[in-house]
Formats: C-alpha cells, structure tokens, sequence
C-alpha cells in the first residue's frame, strides 16, 4: 500500500503516510501502536469503481480529478490498478449512495489542494455618512469614523455601526460573553463527536470479531466433530506439516486477475498480495469445517468474521492446497509392510495376497439443466441424478486408490477401465471385487488374479462349495462398505451437491478419503 497516493492536485496522502501513522504509539487506549486500537485512521485510500461494474462512476471520478495524461496532454488522463483517492475529498469519509463522488478539497493544477486555509483578510474600515434631505435632493455629508470630536461625543456609540449593514463589529472581544459561550459549546461538541467515533469504533471492532476459531478446538472430541481428524494431536500434526504453504497461499480471485507478463522482484516476496485476516490454523480449521459439517460459505463467512467472498476465495484456494498436499496419503504400501500387518482374516493362505478391495460408490448431485449432462449423470441404482468414483482399500481398510469422477450412467466395468486402476495393480496381486464387476480379463493381462462371489448361471441353486465362497469373500469385502461409510461421514459428500461445487469435487474426495486414512483401522487385529 505504501506506494499508493492519492490522485488528486496537491493532496498529499499515501500509504507511506498511513502506514506511519498506524506505526505511532497510541497515548488513548493502549501504549501500542494505532493499529492494535480502537482509534479511527484519519484516512483511507479508495479505489476507482471498476469499468466492469460501473464505467459511469469511473468517468465521472476522472472527470472530477481534472488531471491530464503525462505523455499527451491533450489526452485526458486514464487510472491504473493502484490509483486511489483518499477520504477527505468525501463528504461522508467514503463513496456513499447520497454522495457517490468526490467533491470536497477538488484541485485542478492550477490551484492546487492545501490542508492550511489561507488567513482571513482584515475588514477594511469605512466612512460614516449621514444622510439629508433639501430642497433640490438628498446631500449626504460624510465624516471620518474616527474623528475624534465623534468618539468623544456622548450621542454616539461605542461600536462602529454601519448603516449599509445589519450588523455591529465590535472593538474588544476580550470580555465577551458570547464567545466564550460559544468556544464551551465547540469543545463539548468536539467531545461528544470523538466519543461517538469511539463508539462506532468499538461496534466495528465487536462485529468483526470471530465467533469461531482454533481456540474453540479445546478437547478431542471438539476435533473430531468439527474437522473429522481423531484428536487434537493429529490436526497440530497436520498444521505443522502444511504450515510453510499456507503462510504463503495466495487466493483465487478469478480468471480477469491474471497478470499478463511477468513480474520482476529485486527480492522474492513472502506472499503475493494483501495480508489475510485468517491465520494459518483458522484456514485450515474453516475447511475441514466445510468438508465435515458441509456449512454454507456465509456460515462459515459469519462464524470466522470475514465476507462471504473472503470465505469462498480461502475455501477453493486450500483446498487445492490440501489435495495436493494430502495426495500422498493415498497409496499401496508395498508387500512386506503389508504382510506385517495383515488382520486375522486375511492370513490364511488363499488371502494372503489381496492387496486391494474395490467397490464403486455415487453421489448425490443437483438436477443439471443440460439435457445430455443430465443423461450422463441419470443413476438407474439411484433413481437420482449422480456423480460415480471407484475406491480401493488395503486388507486394514485404508484408501491406497481414489478414482476421478464420472457420471453416474457408467457401468462398474467401465470406470473400471478407465479410472486408471488396471495400472497400479502387480504381478499376482489379488483383487476382491462384488459380483458386478466382470474384469477378470482386464485384471489377467496385468497378470493378477480377480476374487468375486461365484454365480449360479444355468443351475438354479448354488452348491455347498459355492455358498461357502461366497460368504468368505462377502466377510472380507465388507470393509470396503464401512470405508465408503465412514468417507461420507464427511457431510459435504452425504448430501446433494449443489453444480457450483462440481469442480471440485475430486479434490474434495481426495481430501476426505486421505483424512480418513489418519484415523484408527476399520479392521480390528
């Protein structure tokens, strides 16, 4: 901010200024700095309206600054991003709907803007002229008013008076009552204006004040509800580790705030753009906040004290941060740490080698208006309109593999096909997989082995052999049910997704499938 100044002739203001100021030591409230008080700047720079929202306002700003271009000057001048007016040139200290523009202080470069009125000049003294009436007309007689035959003489008073004019300048103010009433009277004006500041001060600070932050996060359980980690350790871990990216994350502000060009910096910056009113910790806490509790983004805005536009930029940009970040958590151990750790249940010799238990599960989504995206994502199971991603979990039920989304017409096979599974599996990998997944072929060229529930296809009952595969396959296949179970626990993917969110919801799987992978095993040993 600080090499911002404000456009108008002669006007003096800056950010250098401001930041000086805010700088200072407070001798009101605190012995701080002003900005840690409640105190008002007696100052702000504001930006031009935009030509997007209102070109009309922008022009007539322009208009009012009167300022030339500086390469041709019969061209009239044009404002860049960093172009500001401060608020003294405002009646009501900013841009307000009774007085939109700028009027006060307005300077052209030939009378420039200066904060020291000029003195007063001195009233000349005038002649006291009589008046009478002749014959031939009025003859008027003048005397000097400070004769002094006239001073002396009883008949006059003590005030000049002057009789082209209602009013009586006296000769001493000294002694006058009146201005001294009238100085009383500005001081206790004076008074009650800077106490109501105070006050308005005070009422902005208490509505900006967050209802909600890490602080509230006291005990394991608080944790748990509100972020869907297991404890109070486990988020300090996870803060620690993205702690060095999120003092740095730079929000998403749209497409048209792209910089064309590259920006030169004598020394790398920190972090791009202004300072954020969320720390690190009230970023991460206000996501995992919108993943579990799936709050709207003007809850979540009112709870931690920021806009709603604030809320919506913090939410996308971490959480691109947080899926890729957190990606690393979704993976295959290898063979050996798998086997150490094999449950009861998968230790005898026939499944010993199952390395993945895959299964496909939908989302609910809103009623697109596309006709063919509204085809794509019909879900026939569902009776509802769908997104579709196919999960595998390892034998102690956590995700080693989370598929991008489909519409919810694709068959199991497909997506199978598709997601990029085939590729992650090895050789004589075991797969157990429900009855509706017919890619034994698929699975064979990778020279692995699929595991599913035998069918009885021409015979009308199963045999004793049968049954008792498929009840051995179905035991261990239901973990992979009480993951997907546990993944919507997550209360953002429970209920319908609403289309604005559709972009990203890949990222928010992949967040709520690697936090699920930090809590206790669904296999008990």
């Amino acid at each position: 901010m600080s090499r911002r100044n404000c456009c108008v002739y002669g006007c003096t203001n800056n950010g250098k200024k401001l930041e000086k100021w805010r700088d200072e030591t407070c001798t009101i409230h605190t012995d701080g700095a002003h900005r840690e008080c409640l105190c008002i700047e007696p100052f702000r720079l504001i930006p031009f309206p935009t030509k997007r929202k209102d070109p009309g306002a922008r022009m007539e700003w322009v208009r009012r600054v009167g300022r030339q271009s500086e390469a041709n000057k019969n061209k009239i001048w044009v404002p860049n991003e960093d172009s500001r007016i401060c608020s003294v040139h405002f009646v009501d200290g900013e841009p307000t709907e009774a007085n939109p523009y700028p009027t006060e202080h307005m300077n052209t470069p030939s009378q420039p803007y200066s904060s020291t009125p000029k003195p007063r000049k001195k009233p000349t003294p005038r002649p006291f002229t009589e008046k009478s009436t002749s014959k031939k007309g009025i003859v008027e007689k003048s005397t000097v008013a400070n004769d002094e035959s006239v001073a002396s003489d009883s008949s006059y008073p003590t005030e000049i008076s002057f009789q082209d004019h209602d009013y009586v300048v006296p000769q001493s103010c000294e002694t006058c009552e009146d201005c001294s009433a009238k100085d009383a009277q500005i001081r206790r004006l004076k008074q009650m204006n800077t106490k109501l500041k105070l006050e308005a001060a005070s009422l902005k600070v208490q509505r900006s004040q967050r209802q909600f932050s890490y602080d509230n996060l006291k005990d394991d359980s608080k944790v748990q509800f509100y972020t869907g980690l297991p404890n109070r350790q486990a988020f300090d871990a996870l803060y620690t580790y993205m702690a060095p990216n999120l003092k740095k994350i730079r929000f998403w502000r749209g497409t048209s705030a792209l910089k064309r060009g590259i920006r030169r910096f004598i020394s790398t910056p920190k972090k791009f753009g202004p300072d954020t009113k969320l720390s690190g910790k009230d970023l991460l806490v206000m996501t995992l906040m919108k993943l579990k509790l799936g709050l709207l983004n003007e809850d979540l805005a009112d709870r931690f004290g920021v806009s709603t536009t604030t809320c919506s930029r913090s939410l996308t940009a971490t959480l691109k941060l947080l899926a890729s970040e957190l990606k690393c958590l979704i993976f295959t151990p290898s063979e050996e740490v798998q086997r150490a750790n094999l449950p009861r249940r998968f230790q005898n010799a026939r499944y010993r080698k199952v390395r993945h238990i895959i299964d496909c599960t939908e989302f609910f989504i809103e009623t697109p208006r596309n006709l063919q995206v509204k085809a794509q994502t019909w879900s026939n199971y569902k009776h509802h309109q769908t997104i579709k991603c196919l999960v595998s979990i390892t034998p102690t039920g956590h995700f080693n593999f989370v598929s991008d989304t489909w519409g919810g017409r694709i068959s199991d096979r497909d997506l199978t096909q598709r997601s990029g599974f085939l590729e992650i599996l090895s050789r004589d990998d075991k797969v157990l997989a429900d009855r509706g997944f017919p890619i034994e072929e698929d699975v064979a060229q990778q020279y692995a082995h699929l595991l599913i529930p035998p069918g009885k296809r021409g015979s009308q009952q199963m045999t004793g052999e049968q049954v008792t595969k498929t009840k051995e396959i179905a035991n261990r296949r239901i973990f992979v049910e009480q993951a997907i179970r546990r993944l919507k626990t997550f209360r953002i993917l429970k209920y319908e997704l609403p289309i604005t969110m559709l972009h990203q919801v890949d990222e928010m799987i992949q967040v709520c499938a690697a936090l699920c992978n930090l809590q206790k095993p669904l296999v008990k040993y």
